[in-house]
């Protein structure tokens, strides 16, 4: 637990802050800022990003969430971590903190005035979704490094959670990349004077790329485009009744396995009154998750499919219930031969494919699994596409249109994430 704090009134994580002024630069910058991107392979198979914080600047580790509001890491237990001399305190009564959504005071009672323990601290509530508990969190700014640039983000937001259980072992926090005003990307964009665009290039290993303020991306080739569709209804862990998601939701009509469409219940495609339904990104789910109408229906016609290519099936391993024989799947320089899933979008002619390389699992020399697992018969969201599906490929986020591009898997191209 943090230090004894005082938690007065509620408070909601409506996403705003007040502007950042960029030290160095004044002058739109142009192209993309880019952080690495380092895949968990070890353990929990999440993703992080390291920035460079505070003065003396310090290195910090933070998993990456496109659910996430803003950005939150263990200030106060880790003074090894995070000592800076120059952040600064959010007060609960300023311009800034009802701007983020504060209401309230956050005190503390335990020793000198130190990040994380303050008084008349801007309170958020920093959300592990691993853990059972959301952690009343201060918020501070401070100074953010910008790689590969003489600019430095001053005022740059934060706030002070606790809580790391499920995240890699490198990191200290979480990096939040939601459609916020407070959000990592739009803070170093407004800063900038840059688009708020973003991209990711997850790595399967390697060191991928989050890159901030949009294109060109030369290795990507062409990227199929579609509009980003807000849920009227938060997904928020904390959230005021009427708020709608800051998640990135995707207008999926319909499922193909090998061409051939899937008879699914399309409603579950929807949001319905409370919304519950659609289709997300996430990096927080490590393989993609399905409603179980939408997986079984899909599993079935995928193993059909498989039966036709004479896949031999092998026992199930741990929740991937669809595996084979890597003896009887065919190969080629893009990878394995299997049946492709296609998410159908807005028409016919668009949709995210994904191919062997996307959905296949080796789980050992012998075995390959499916990448989906069952949700069970009430999830949140209908189908969840997890980091896997999204690895080796370039997936954009473009708040100013409103749109989410992806391309084709960079294997196809003889490249990849961390090419």
């Amino acid at each position: 637990m943090a230090s004894t704090t005082i938690f007065v009134l509620t408070f909601t994580l409506a996403a705003a802050f007040s502007s950042l002024v960029s030290a160095a630069a004044s002058k739109p910058q142009l192209g993309s800022v880019t952080y690495p991107i380092i895949k968990d392979t070890a353990k929990t198979r999440l993703y992080y990003t390291t920035l460079q914080l505070g003065t003396p600047a310090k290195s910090l580790s933070l998993t990456l969430t496109l659910a996430g509001q803003f950005i939150w890491f263990d200030c106060e237990h880790k003074p090894d971590v995070y000592n800076s001399t120059s952040y600064q305190t959010v007060h609960c009564d300023s311009p800034a903190c009802e701007e983020a959504g504060g209401v309230g005071c956050l005190g503390c009672l335990d020793g000198p005035p130190r990040p994380g323990c303050t008084n008349d601290t801007c309170p958020l509530g920093a959300y592990n979704p691993f853990n059972d508990f959301i952690a009343s969190a201060g918020l501070y700014t401070d100074i953010l490094r910008v790689p590969s640039r003489t600019a430095t983000v001053r005022s740059f937001p934060f706030a002070c959670g606790y809580g790391l259980n499920g995240l890699p072992k490198a990191s200290r926090g979480m990096l939040g990349l939601a459609m916020t005003k407070v959000a990592f990307q739009a803070k170093v964009s407004s800063a900038l004077k840059l688009a708020n665009i973003f991209a990711l290039c997850l790595p399967s290993t390697g060191a991928g790329k989050l890159l901030v303020g949009g294109g060109p991306y030369s290795f990507a080739g062409n990227l199929v485009e579609t509009p980003i569709i807000i849920n009227p209804n938060s997904t928020a862990a904390m959230y005021s009744v009427g708020d709608p998601s800051d998640e990135y939701f995707l207008g999926v009509k319909s499922i193909k396995v090998a061409g051939v469409p899937v008879a699914l219940n399309s409603t579950l495609l929807s949001f319905d009154k409370d919304g519950y339904g659609g289709t997300k990104v996430s990096t927080m789910d490590p393989h993609t998750v399905l409603h179980s109408d939408i997986y079984r229906p899909l599993v079935n016609a995928f193993t059909a499919a498989a039966r036709a290519l004479k896949m031999k099936r092998a026992a199930n391993y741990g929740y991937f219930r669809v595996c084979y024989t890597a003896a009887s799947i065919g190969s080629d320089r893009h990878g394995r031969i299997i049946p492709t899933i296609d998410l159908v979008l807005q028409n016919e002619s668009t949709y995210w494919r994904m191919y062997g390389s996307d959905l296949m699992v080796r789980v050992s020399n012998n075995v390959l699994c499916l990448g989906m697992v069952e949700a069970g018969k009430n999830p949140r969201t209908a189908i969840v596409i997890g980091g896997r599906q999204m690895e080796n490929r370039l997936v954009e986020f473009d708040l100013v249109a409103s749109k989410l591009r992806f391309s084709e898997p960079l294997i196809r191209k003889n490249t990849s994430c961390s090419g």
